[in-house]
């Protein structure tokens, strides 16, 4: 079972540097790394410093699982209408892309629209009405990517290409122009739009080549959306929780994953949520590996 340093990763590069980092993701338990950059994150800014840091991954027997990259594809100005800033957010991206290379991941997984909040939501256009730009512009990117040898990871995210309907269409029209893609088998994205992790990942984990692991609370309909919360489309609020302690499903859906053949990494997508967060990384992963390879009997 290969277990990645996700979340954890990002952070401890930012606040330690390349070879603590890796270190760390040694002396945790972790089997990979994950990276994740954006438009407001960039602990990697370039390819000299993507060398840097896969050799002090390489030093240590560890690789790059996948490389992750916060965006959005499509962009809208304050009146909710398409702007003309999506070519600079697809650079960004295909900037991006020769990092993760560099890296040595073998997946290059980005969002397409990240906004959460269901009132600026409401005042953008339909799914339909922006269907073609979206898939356009992911389209160049996936080229790029392509021509570099990594494959492209999507995930359902946000409110536009979420859900196993809209995230299916999206796919598949990727796949209909004869992409290398493929799905990031993320668990908990779904609540968001009030769907269901098992359903998603029992249409979709024949499709799945990386996986993010994380767990949420419903706090119910009316609660405050203190710090650390996310509502969902219909109001649900969910707070992150220990994964396997929440309402995910989280043995249902490994379970689901065992049944389909998946080899590829688990990775970690969650915040320590005690003050000594190392042990509780440890035990969480004690727990994925205790519970995964039960599933596998």
């Amino acid at each position: 079972m290969n277990i990645s340093m996700y979340t954890l990763f990002y952070r401890s590069l930012r606040a330690l540097g390349a070879e603590r980092a890796a270190d760390l993701a040694l002396s945790v338990g972790f089997d990979s790394v994950e990276m994740l950059e954006g438009r407001y994150v960039n602990n990697i800014p370039d390819v000299e410093s993507a060398r840097k840091v896969r050799k002090a991954l390489d030093s240590r027997g560890l690789r790059m699982s996948c490389y992750s990259f916060a965006t959005d594809v499509v962009c809208f100005d304050e009146n909710g209408r398409l702007n003309d800033t999506s070519a600079e957010s697809e650079q960004r991206a295909i900037k991006a892309a020769s990092i993760a290379k560099e890296l040595g991941s073998p997946y290059f997984h980005h969002t397409l629209v990240l906004n959460l909040d269901s009132e600026i939501h409401k005042k953008r256009p339909s799914f339909d009405e922006i269907f073609d730009a979206l898939v356009a512009s992911a389209s160049r990117i996936a080229k790029k990517c392509n021509d570099l040898g990594l494959a492209v990871l999507y995930e359902p995210q946000g409110l536009y290409v979420n859900g196993n309907e809209n995230f299916g269409m999206f796919y598949r029209e990727m796949k209909r122009f004869g992409h290398n893609v493929g799905v990031c088998g993320d668990i908990g994205n779904v609540l968001f739009v009030d769907g269901s992790p098992s359903d998603f990942y029992r249409e979709f984990a024949d499709e799945f080549r990386h996986i993010h692991l994380k767990d949420y609370r419903c706090l119910g309909d009316s609660a405050n959306l203190e710090k650390g919360c996310l509502r969902s489309e219909s109001g649900k609020v969910y707070k992150e929780t220990v994964i396997g302690e929440g309402v995910v499903g989280f043995r249902e859906c490994m379970e689901i994953l065992k049944a389909s053949g998946y080899s590829g990494a688990l990775s970690l997508e969650m915040e320590a949520m005690s003050d000594d967060p190392i042990s509780e990384y440890r035990k969480t992963i004690k727990s994925i590996r205790e519970i995964f390879d039960s599933e596998r009997k």
